[in-house]
């Protein structure tokens, strides 16, 4: 089934995030525990709340040893840096989106390549790094068929 791809522009978030290089295969188990990280430093922020999805960017290309990969979460409030943690503004770009359901391998992935011949094809070119919104992933549910994630190419 092809991508429903709609253009949009995201607004600047104020977020948490970290960036660093890991291998492919210890990418969910990163994004897990940078969570719970981000969630201990919010309880000592008064006041600080988690305000939306977690949001990954990558920074180059992916390859089958590494991947640079920044994890965000955007919050409310001021919550103090603590080692690779930063709080910042990610910038508000306008992107081409699609929604994926499903699998990581068999959907997210294949849904980056269809996205980014979307995008050339329509004469749009790429900006940025590619975001994954992840608005429902192995956090919320164990069953694949049920995650989704919203993919984002700035052009």
């Amino acid at each position: 089934m092809p991508l429903d791809v709609t253009i949009k522009n995201v607004e600047a978030l104020t977020v948490l995030s970290l960036r660093k290089t890991t291998a492919l295969a210890d990418l969910q188990g990163l994004a897990g525990n940078t969570y719970i990280t981000f969630l201990e430093l919010l309880k000592e922020s008064s006041g600080a709340s988690i305000t939306g999805k977690i949001i990954q960017i990558n920074h180059g290309e992916v390859n089958d040893d590494s991947i640079d990969v920044e994890l965000c979460v955007p919050v409310s409030g001021k919550v103090q840096e603590k080692d690779n943690i930063k709080f910042q503004e990610l910038s508000g770009v306008r992107v081409a989106s699609a929604i994926v359901r499903g699998g990581y391998d068999d959907k997210v992935f294949p849904g980056i390549e269809e996205l980014n011949q979307w995008i050339s094809n329509n004469g749009h070119k790429k900006t940025g790094n590619t975001r994954f919104v992840y608005l429902k992933s192995p956090a919320d549910t164990p069953n694949e068929n049920e995650w989704e994630t919203e993919l984002q190419i700035p052009i």
